[in-house]
């Protein structure tokens, strides 16, 4: 994970970059990782508790959202959204709910390779068969 944020730090922007720049941007990094640790230390696991209690299976598909919520927070501090979304996987793996969200998540896998997969799969079709010839 440090090598992440190293690398977002040292990409070129097209700007340049001053070592006070340098440092608030690691600062801001560190401080949203730090925050998204501390939402998984004392308020996941209260949340899905309350989920639990529900008994209702279907809404421990709740962990998606938490997996928005990570990118969406590391994309505010201006880290990549798959830094937030890895770290969120973390978070689950390391909840006491593990299990049961893995179970509520489970039915839906398929659709969230299609929503990943499909809109870019038009475009690696046609790259992969640029020059292919069809005989009728």
């Amino acid at each position: 994970m440090p090598f992440l944020l190293l690398v977002t730090l040292l990409a070129p922007t097209g700007a340049d970059a001053t070592l006070a720049d340098n440092v608030g941007a690691v600062v801001i990094g560190v401080g949203a990782i730090a925050l998204l640790i501390g939402i998984a230390r004392y308020a996941l696991d209260p949340m899905f508790r309350v989920i639990a209690r529900t008994r209702t299976p279907e809404l421990m598909t709740a962990a998606l959202g938490v997996v928005v919520f990570a990118a969406l927070i590391m994309a505010a501090a201006g880290l990549s959204y798959a830094m937030g979304a890895f770290i969120a996987g973390v978070m689950l793996a390391e909840s006491s709910y593990r299990h049961e969200i893995e179970a509520g998540i489970q039915p839906h896998g398929l659709d969230i390779v299609r929503i990943v997969l499909c809109p870019s799969l038009p475009n690696f079709i046609s790259a992969s068969c640029r020059g292919c010839r069809i005989e009728q």
